[in-house]
């Protein structure tokens, strides 16, 4: 889906199993504000392992590299938001090595809210 003229984008999600797939097919090459928040209201501390829905390490590492694993997502050749400036991250559960490679693609950052 192409929204060329897309500059700000807040994604809550209550399961993650899908979300790198619907980024995958998001054209938004003007976006200059992210947020993503995990709404779920409460979420058992034992759920946060990787591969149960809730974990966002698929959704961070391809906005980080464009590639994703999940067998419905598109493969990119660059970064999906290469102009993003403004990342909010709330109650984003992942790996360290997760958030590692995501904050390490967006050195031009200018606003950033975990």
């Amino acid at each position: 889906m192409s929204l060329p003229m897309l500059e700000e984008l807040h994604l809550g999600y209550t399961q993650t199993d899908s979300l790198d797939a619907l980024f995958s097919r998001l054209d938004a090459p003007n976006l200059v504000a992210l947020s993503i928040e995990d709404v779920n209201p409460t979420v058992p501390r034992e759920r946060f392992t990787f591969g149960l829905g809730i974990n966002a390490e698929y959704l961070l590492s391809y906005c980080a590299t464009g590639f994703s694993e999940h067998l419905s997502a598109v493969t990119r050749t660059s970064m999906p938001f290469p102009n993003l400036r403004q990342l909010s991250l709330h109650r984003v559960h992942a790996t360290v090595t997760a958030f590692s490679l995501f904050m390490s693609a967006f050195p031009q950052l200018h606003h950033l809210s975990l």
